[in-house]
């Protein structure tokens, strides 16, 4: 940052010469390779795709759990669901046992009849 921050000052006997640019310690040090250059960009652009997809889940309503994906809210709703099933299941269980009762004290009192 300091060599672009002096390379374009406004008034030119602040600016640093070509001299100055050249001998800068950010243009005299270690070089990066080919392979070095694809490595750190493709690490950079995974990255990039991992922090998408937590946004992206994140706005969906799944929550993000390491590399797994938990899907929180259709779970909770598949629970919920359940559970409704569930005590509607109790309600017509009980429903068909009063039911049953009934119709056999109805047939208890018509035999007695």
């Amino acid at each position: 940052m300091d060599l672009i921050c002096h390379m374009f000052k406004p008034t030119p006997d602040q600016r640093l010469s070509m001299a100055d640019i050249v001998n800068h310690p950010w243009l005299q040090g270690e070089i990066a390779s080919a392979e070095d250059i694809k490595k750190e960009f493709a690490e950079r652009k995974a990255e990039i795709a991992k922090k998408q997809a937590e946004l992206k889940a994140k706005q969906a309503g799944v929550d993000f759990v390491g590399s797994d994906f938990i899907l929180v809210k259709n779970m909770r709703d598949f629970v919920g669901s359940a559970f409704i099933l569930e005590k509607t299941m109790r309600d017509f269980v009980e429903s068909a046992f009063i039911l049953r009762k009934t119709m056999g004290d109805d047939q208890d009192e018509e035999s007695k009849t």
